[in-house]
């Protein structure tokens, strides 16, 4: 295993960005799918995962090289950043200790998000506090125009989903004289006004009938979270 960066006395000083990460093992995926993104921006510019979870920290260890230290209370965040000097901090979620994170006035934070629906988590006041926000196109812009006050519109920049780009193939054997279902409903939310997951509602009686016709393919991508 890779030895830990908080017991490995680093010079942080050449580091130029910083992830943020504020999630358990179970929102993981919020962050692994800008792993390849994160691939590319490290060959240019010295990067560190600051993780606020052990499960997350051990897995970014496991599985990937990228450099990664773990902050379990606001006095070892503050140590790291105290030790550094980010020009830039990134953000993939809207976890509640972020703001422990934007105490950091050195550096630009910048909010990139891990995807964009219509719950109102998308459009939330939050966003009010990164310097800049990246969303994939005019659609995600207009939702945080339409639904907050006062807000600085200068501070969004549309990117389109470089995470796309990163994708692998999948390939499954499928019957070709057969027409093809995806089901690719999204998860219940945190509350029941951002519950837009059509899986409660009638996700199982969809399945029992495309399954018992024995007239289709049938495909289900359910969102990371569900359940």
């Amino acid at each position: 295993a890779k030895q830990s960066l908080i017991s490995a006395n680093i010079d942080f000083s050449d580091y130029e960005v910083a992830v943020y990460f504020f999630g358990t093992k179970a929102s993981f995926y919020q962050l692994e799918q800008w792993f390849g993104p994160f691939l590319a921006l490290q060959k240019k510019h010295k990067m560190l995962i600051i993780a606020r979870n052990k499960e997350v920290f051990n897995a970014i260890q496991k599985e990937t090289d990228f450099s990664v230290i773990y902050a379990e209370t606001l006095d070892d965040l503050m140590n790291i950043y105290e030790k550094n000097n980010f020009k830039v901090v990134l953000y993939v979620n809207n976890g509640v200790k972020n703001f422990q994170s934007l105490i950091y006035a050195q550096g630009l934070h910048v909010h990139i998000n891990h995807g964009e629906s219509e719950k109102s988590s998308m459009s939330s006041n939050q966003a009010k506090a990164y310097d800049y926000v990246l969303c994939a196109g005019q659609a995600g812009e207009e939702r945080y125009k339409n639904k907050l006050i006062k807000l600085d519109t200068s501070k969004f920049i549309q990117i389109g989903r470089p995470q796309l780009d990163c994708i692998e193939p999948y390939e499954c054997q499928l019957n070709p004289e057969r027409p093809t279902v995806l089901y690719a409903p999204t998860w219940e939310a945190t509350h029941e006004s951002m519950n837009y997951s059509s899986v409660g509602v009638y996700g199982y009686e969809l399945f029992k009938i495309l399954l018992e016709s024995n007239k289709f393919n049938l495909i289900y991508k359910p969102h990371p979270a569900t359940g």
